[in-house]
């Protein structure tokens, strides 16, 4: 793809020769081409379009490829753009990214209309200045799952419809007036009159002679207390009206009263000639369940939880890294998981089985060669008939490169946010140097227009800063320095720092001991920070915001109070997601990205802490975070 880009004409096109693109597009395709996992490029107004050699295969053959290189996007994808382009407006517009899962998106290839499932995400690019300037797109096709799924309904319902062929004739014996009830299917079998009540005797008659007795014996033992009251037996009956045999099997159970006398007999007869082709119908259909699972590369595991072995299929022992020719038990398999994952997949079991449903797992294992990989599992929990949880099967699929594609996004994020530090740092210097002069000069204009740049430069910085600290964090490259503090000392600190940059509200920090925590003092500053400037930001100017420490058991707690907006139910919920923003007319006007509340529950989390919200719509609302006391350093 990279030589078919270079001997592109490019001049024809609205972003003109290579040599004129801006570095954020090289970049970009620098990252596009060296990569090994399918990605796609929209650039410019008419959002022309870049992919990789590892996307190409998806085009498959008589299809777009190499055709759609270079062209506007709206020609290339005629077929799916009513539904490609509300997600890229939103992209464009400043929205969110988009995550899709498993959507179908008919495309064409191979010389005609497939339909063709993908997971996908869309992300902006910026320019240079700043601006929205393409759509980068990671998807992965997921047809082969979704098929394999399909063939696993379609599976179960072949399954069901063996078991119904296999039908059972039913029987009620009173053993004080020897007659019994038995349904229509049974009745057809015996050739027995369809009355409410038949002698014994009669159906006795059905039986092949050679088979009598036998029977006879087995219902006499059968109906004796000391038998235990079990009845399970194989004889051929004869149907006196088309004399056509049948080979079954009865199997029941007696009822006694306190005295051992045998109240009721009852039971199933079933024809086992049926039997014997549903089972083969069955064997039919796991192996069809066995094409659908490897199909859709996932594996299946059938656990003991009284002996702790595993029945793996190959798949799955592969997907845990595992010899093909060796057993596998569960304390090999959470000797694999790792430490941080054990008490996490241990409490989903837990769960599982206690609630009577499927449990689903995302964790990280290392293979026994010492690599690691990411695991996703399912199952669902059996139990016999004293309620007791026996066995749990499910299905394993291998999601490693899924979570390495999450890392290259958060590593691209982290990486071009750093890349903008530089400028902004050169551009506060020179704003801060003409702001001087401007001092000098007495140029009141100058200094007021230079105030209003250097603040959306600290916006920006700020955004930046947070950018980066989500990509550390999500890289696990967050380091808490802790240390011990006075917590009301940082609380009166920040709130007189914050109150000189906002003197448009009455910030009250209510009286307070001093409360010594052993934490990271920056980040704590930080979550501090962020919860009084989202209730300068929600609140009308000249309102109070009401700061408060107190002490709740082994927990230090602080809250922040507004009277502002307020936030929804549906809303509160979500409040602390990534990237997640109120949508409302109220508060359009108000900046923001959804990454402040993010990082503070994240942060308050890391130290053991809690955060959460108390709101009101229209009447306002109160945050509140949670930290362990120093309690002697430990």
């Amino acid at each position: 793809m990279g030589s078919l880009i270079r001997s592109f004409d490019w001049s024809e096109t609205s972003i003109g020769d290579p040599a004129t693109w801006p570095q954020s597009l090289k970049t970009t395709l620098s990252i596009v081409l060296h990569s090994k996992f399918p990605m796609f490029l929209w650039w410019g107004p008419e959002l022309l379009c870049f992919y990789n050699d590892a996307y190409r295969p998806s085009l498959g053959q008589d299809g777009k490829h190499p055709g759609i290189l270079g062209r506007p996007a709206a020609e290339a994808w005629p077929e799916i753009w009513p539904v490609i382009k509300p997600l890229i407006d939103q992209v464009l517009s400043g929205g969110d990214s988009t995550w899709s899962e498993d959507q179908l998106i008919p495309i064409y290839r191979n010389g005609k209309l497939e339909d063709v499932y993908w997971t996908f995400s869309y992300s902006p690019v910026n320019d240079e200045s700043g601006s929205i300037a393409g759509v980068f797109v990671t998807c992965t096709e997921t047809t082969g799952k979704i098929q394999a799924i399909k063939d696993i309904q379609s599976s179960k319902d072949d399954l069901d419809f063996a078991l119904d062929a296999a039908g059972l004739g039913t029987f009620d014996l009173n053993p004080a007036t020897n007659t019994f009830k038995g349904n229509t299917r049974l009745k057809e079998w015996f050739g027995l009159t369809p009355d409410k009540e038949i002698p014994l005797p009669l159906a006795i008659t059905s039986i092949a002679e050679k088979d009598r007795v036998r029977v006879m014996d087995a219902i006499y033992q059968v109906l004796q207390y000391e038998s235990g009251g079990y009845y399970d037996i194989e004889y051929t009956i004869i149907n006196p009206k088309n004399n056509k045999e049948r080979l079954v099997r009865a199997v029941g159970k007696a009822l006694f009263d306190n005295d051992h006398v045998a109240l009721r007999f009852s039971g199933t007869v079933q024809d086992i000639t049926l039997e014997t082709n549903a089972r083969k119908a069955f064997e039919d259909t796991y192996q069809r369940l066995e094409i659908a699972l490897d199909a859709g590369k996932l594996g299946s595991y059938d656990m003991d939880l009284a002996t702790g072995n595993i029945v793996c299929s190959d798949q799955c022992k592969m997907d845990y890294g595992w010899p093909l020719d060796e057993p596998m038990n569960s304390t090999d398999l959470m000797d694999m998981i790792n430490p941080e994952y054990k008490e996490y997949v241990q409490e989903l079991l837990k769960n599982s089985i206690i609630q009577h449903n499927s449990y689903h797992a995302e964790y990280m294992i290392t293979w026994p060669d010492g690599s690691s990989h990411w695991m996703s599992a399912s199952g669902i929990p059996h139990y016999n008939d004293k309620g007791w949880a026996v066995r749990i099967v499910g299905v394993t699929y291998d999601i490693t490169e899924r979570k390495i594609d999450e890392q290259r996004k958060n590593d691209f994020i982290g990486m071009v946010s750093h890349e903008l530090k530089t400028p902004l740092t050169s551009l506060k210097g020179y704003v801060q140097i003409l702001h001087s002069k401007a001092k000098k000069k007495d140029d009141d204009f100058t200094i007021n227009a230079l105030s209003k740049v250097e603040t959306q430069v600290n916006k920006m910085s700020t955004m930046i800063n947070s950018f980066l600290n989500v990509s550390r964090l999500e890289s696990g490259k967050i380091h808490l320095d802790k240390q011990e503090f006075d917590l009301h000392k940082l609380l009166t600190d920040t709130v007189e720092e914050i109150m000189l940059i906002n003197p448009s509200h009455n910030i009250a920090l209510l009286p307070c001991k001093s409360i010594i925590v052993f934490a990271d003092k920056d980040k704590i500053e930080h979550v501090i920070s962020n919860l009084l400037s989202n209730a300068i930001k929600y609140s009308p100017r000249g309102s109070a915001i009401d700061v408060k420490c107190t002490i709740t058991g082994s927990m230090a707690q602080v809250s922040v109070k507004d009277n502002g907006v307020g936030i929804k139910p549906q809303d509160t919920e979500r409040l602390f997601e990534r990237y997640y923003r109120v949508e409302s007319n109220d508060i359009k006007h108000i900046s923001g990205f959804g990454i402040g509340l993010y990082l503070s529950s994240e942060i308050v989390q890391r130290h053991d802490g809690k955060i959460w919200v108390d709101s009101e719509f229209d009447k306002g609302s109160t945050f509140y975070f949670t930290l362990p006391l120093n309690n002697a350093g430990n």
